[in-house]
């Protein structure tokens, strides 16, 4: 940075260019102010409810005192301009102040795009080396795009393509990769479907199963109707018959006996207790 001597002997001869030079000399220090971007809060600007306090802000490269006051949408540059007497009797604007605040105008910045700037500190632990490699644990180190194209490259080969799991995210977030195995982009449906190992009684991809079951006649148990009725004795031989008339000799006369029925035919659950998730597919 330029400096001015000004501690010398013989009257220093202390004019407007001399001035000039020192105002300059520390407009160079506004170039620090690139470091963080654009715009962006420097100091203070603690918002307190509905109003923000004083601070420091950056707008367009430039460091500007904030003056705080009632929340509002927009901020605006301001400049308050001061006039002085010269020595010629003309008066003329000399000193310019310039502040940010809320407000509106042609040139407002959005009070919400202001990032504030973190306080140098909190970088001092940061990894102060970069490596490609993928077997390292050192805290102090970063991996570099090269070590994480590594890594997922090495976990793509571990899972092939058509490697199917279960997904317990939602259906509308699926990863990078992977797809829904809803019968789309060459996956299986899978939808509303339990998985079944396939061997040598189940085909792979075979199909079958079903959610509800109406039991049939030879899916029903073993079982027969018993009914208790009396019979009458109607000759003096004790020949007993099903139906007789007296005087006529015996006669035998048959009929069905049956009961009310029961049941309804409705197709009971075929299902054990489960737990739902979504099945993807690796591409």
């Amino acid at each position: 940075m330029n400096q001015i001597n000004l501690q010398q002997a013989g009257g220093f001869p202390l004019e407007t260019d001399t001035l000039d030079f020192m105002q300059t000399a520390y407009t160079a220090l506004q170039a620090i102010a690139a470091l963080g971007g654009d715009n962006y809060i420097l100091s203070g600007c603690v918002t307190n409810g509905n109003t923000v306090g004083d601070g420091y802000l950056v707008i367009n490269n430039e460091v500007l005192p904030f003056k705080g006051g009632l929340l509002q949408t927009n901020i605006v540059v301001r400049e308050d301009k001061q006039t002085r007497p010269f020595e010629n009797g003309q008066v003329k604007e000399v000193f310019f102040t310039r502040y940010a605040s809320f407000g509106t105008g042609t040139n407002a910045i959005p009070w919400t795009g202001l990032s504030r700037l973190k306080n140098l500190a909190a970088f001092k632990d940061l990894p102060t080396q970069i490596s490609s490699a993928i077997d390292l644990d050192g805290a102090d180190t970063l991996a570099t795009s090269k070590a994480v194209k590594t890594l997922n490259d090495k976990i793509n080969s571990q899972l092939p393509s058509g490697a199917i799991v279960i997904w317990s995210g939602a259906i509308n977030v699926i990863p990078v990769g992977w797809a829904l195995c809803d019968g789309q982009n060459g996956t299986p449906d899978l939808r509303d479907r339990f998985v079944l190992g396939a061997g040598s009684n189940y085909y792979v991809g075979q199909v079958g199963g079903e959610e509800k079951h109406a039991l049939t006649i030879q899916e029903m148990p073993r079982h027969n109707f018993t009914t208790r009725f009396q019979l009458n004795i109607v000759d003096s031989s004790n020949y007993t018959s099903t139906l007789s008339y007296p005087g006529e000799g015996d006669r035998n006369e048959w009929r069905e006996i049956g009961s009310n029925f029961l049941g309804n035919d409705v197709p009971h659950n075929n299902m054990p207790p489960y737990l739902a998730f979504a099945y993807i597919m690796k591409l």
